[in-house]
């Protein structure tokens, strides 16, 4: 699918992809948000493309159809706080470096690129946890931020999908771990 995004932005799966949403379609009316911060960001199917359009306010996911007033709210992804003490969060961006590297290898291929990418999302997660940044969606941006500065010209990836890859393996992992904490109890 065709994606366009407003000007300024280059990547227009941010939050959506990490978040993996279900896009209502487009008889219905219906259309998904993702909110960060001070913007919020509109995605509709037009067409057959998306489209990605900022708004404003902060990160929220909900899937909103135009004509209700009631918007179904999805709660802040976020890290468990016993994570962000100095032994877990080594563990845990141990765990993000290993799983990324070959979920890039898989996903893509193997390339001597995925290494040093799954260092710097392991590196940024231990110092996000470190400075306890919970938030999914900041993280996410300081992957990319971090990734930015890394050339991309030989790898079938960029800053957006890695870091998105990155933090899609967080999540998995939180809710591995819920599941498993309710099954005990």
């Amino acid at each position: 699918m065709a994606q366009t995004l407003a000007p300024g932005f280059n990547q227009s799966n941010i939050f959506l992809s990490a978040l993996q949403p279900h896009l209502i379609p487009k008889s219905s009316g219906a259309f998904l948000i993702a909110k960060r911060r001070n913007t919020v960001f509109e995605s509709s199917i037009t067409e057959g493309v998306q489209k990605l359009v900022p708004i404003s306010a902060r990160f929220i996911c909900s899937l909103k159809p135009r004509d209700k007033e009631n918007d179904e709210f999805v709660q802040d992804l976020r890290v468990p706080e016993e994570w962000m003490f100095p032994s877990p969060a080594l563990q845990e961006s141990e765990w993000l470096r290993i799983n990324l590297q070959k979920w890039l290898d898989d996903e893509y291929c193997p390339e001597i690129a995925n290494e040093e990418i799954s260092k710097r999302c392991a590196r940024v997660y231990y110092y996000c946890l470190m400075e306890k940044q919970a938030d999914l969606g900041e993280i996410l941006m300081q992957m990319v931020r971090d990734l930015e500065t890394f050339s991309f010209k030989e790898s079938f990836h960029g800053a957006f999908s890695a870091s998105n890859a990155a933090v899609h393996l967080i999540t998995m992992r939180i809710q591995a771990i819920e599941e498993t904490q309710k099954r005990k109890h």
